[in-house]
């Protein structure tokens, strides 16, 4: 049998993104697809209970998402939601993970200003923190819609009559700008509540045009176009890598939803000076090539971890830059070397001594 196997459509789980500006509808959209979709929905609702306020027409369950946004709180309720035996999990909305109060763009600030202003240091941090949260939902076993917000301006538009009137529109997500791969549905709704199928892989959804109090139609032609085809295996995604981090971070359970036991702590490096050996002082590379760094042991590297210091910084570079024969390349790669190790310092999961 060869490396390539005939093409087959299988069953699939829903990933659908609505995104829009206030007013547009986005929450009762969601709700409908959600439906439409089948089963129990439960909604992680970041708009302060406003979801709630839809209860007397959609049947689903919530949970209030209170600040700070971190997304690895977010991957926690996917995996109770998925342990609890729902169908579908509704993220309303996502936009609050990457601009809201401790949301990604919060997480990169922070970890930059910990390296010492090193805003590059900081994504280092920030986009794995990104990355993990949407393999959670794209491994998710669950139907899973999202809502965006949208960035909001004003255009002027030329009504029946030939005159200009101010429109407000919404335009870009307010997520990273890639985020609209990721889903199988993008749809965009307007101001006149209508929904527009931006991107999608069901054939008969593309650049579907539906207008007000028609959304449970596309909702349902896409539910039933999920179920067609061979049986998916079952997902058996990776482990997320970035862990969910300790209070106050993750308060979700709230006080109706107890919190699981906690785990037994995992043993911790012992740190230098507390009992392990005496560290080694790295190589400093002696030439502008940073595979040098790889003969340095993970003791040596936080030995340095431990030195170095905004004030001292300068001084290890003068010193190198006299000590050995680094070209201005040599120079900065020694800088981008050690600005990582301060990030990784300033990590909460690293144990460097």
């Amino acid at each position: 049998m060869g490396v390539f196997t005939r093409a087959t459509k299988r069953k699939a789980r829903a990933r659908v993104a609505l995104a829009g500006p206030t007013g547009s509808g986005k929450t009762w959209n969601a709700l409908i697809w959600a439906t439409a979709l089948g089963g129990r929905v439960a909604l992680i609702d970041t708009e302060r209970g406003s979801a709630s306020l839809f209860a007397p027409h959609f049947d689903f369950d919530t949970v209030e998402f209170n600040p700070p946004y971190d997304p690895a709180r977010l991957m926690k309720l996917l995996k109770i939601a998925e342990g609890e035996g729902y169908d579908v999990v509704v993220v309303d909305s996502l936009s609050h993970f990457w601009e809201g109060e401790g949301g990604t763009l919060d997480v990169v600030e922070a970890a930059g200003q910990r390296a010492g202003g090193n805003k590059w240091a900081g994504w280092k941090v920030g986009t794995p923190l990104q990355r993990d949260m949407l393999d959670a939902m794209l491994q998710s076993p669950l139907h899973v819609v999202a809502t965006m917000r949208t960035k909001m301006e004003w255009v002027l538009e030329t009504d029946d009559r030939g005159k200009q009137k101010p429109l407000k529109v919404g335009m870009a997500p307010v997520q990273r700008g890639d985020v609209e791969y990721e889903f199988t549905v993008v749809a965009d709704l307007d101001l006149e509540h209508r929904v527009t199928i931006s991107k999608t892989r069901c054939h008969d959804l593309a650049d579907l045009v539906v207008e007000k109090h028609r959304a449970t139609e596309p909702a349902a032609l896409f539910a039933a176009w999920l179920e067609e085809g061979d049986q998916a295996p079952d997902p058996s995604p990776e482990p997320v890598t970035h862990p969910v981090p300790d209070e106050p971070s993750a308060p979700v359970p709230t006080e109706d939803t107890p919190a699981p036991a906690a785990q037994p702590a995992a043993a911790q490096p012992a740190p230098v000076g507390a009992g392990g050996p005496a560290p080694r002082k790295p190589k400093i590379p002696t030439g502008n090539a940073l595979s040098e760094l790889s003969d340095v042991d993970e003791q040596s590297l936080r030995y340095w971890v431990n030195q170095i210091t905004p004030g001292l910084f300068a001084a290890l570079e003068t010193k190198a830059a006299k000590t050995y024969p680094l070209s201005t390349q040599g120079r900065l790669q020694v800088r981008h070397f050690v600005t990582i190790l301060k990030a990784a310092e300033a990590h909460p999961d690293y144990h460097g001594g």
